[in-house]
């Protein structure tokens, strides 16, 4: 796939051509905690809302963080997005974005 700026090709294949010599005003990266806006998380439903489908919108008061074996005690805040689904106890950890 080519990367095209103003009808010049400036890349191809993951590769950027030309200099980068005029790149001077690029923001540094930054790091956030994990329960900021933007951010993704595997959580666990912790509440008596067990089974939801993708794009059901869960309270982070009603999550824990999670791993793929067990949940922590840690609850989020704000409002986050299911992208999976979740089911039974056993079943309540899927992907979220906490977008509000």
């Amino acid at each position: 796939m080519a990367i095209y700026s103003a009808g010049t090709s400036i890349g191809n294949a993951g590769t950027v051509l030309g200099s980068a010599a005029n790149l001077t005003s690029v923001p540094a990266g930054t790091t956030s905690a994990g329960d900021t806006v933007g951010s993704y998380g595997l959580l666990y439903i912790n509440s008596g809302t067990q089974n939801n489908t993708v794009n059901a919108t869960i309270a982070g008061t009603n999550l824990l963080f999670s791993s793929v074996s067990q949940h922590a005690t840690t609850q989020g805040s704000g409002t986050w997005r299911l992208y999976g689904r979740t089911a039974s106890d056993s079943h309540r950890a899927s992907v979220f974005h906490r977008y509000v």
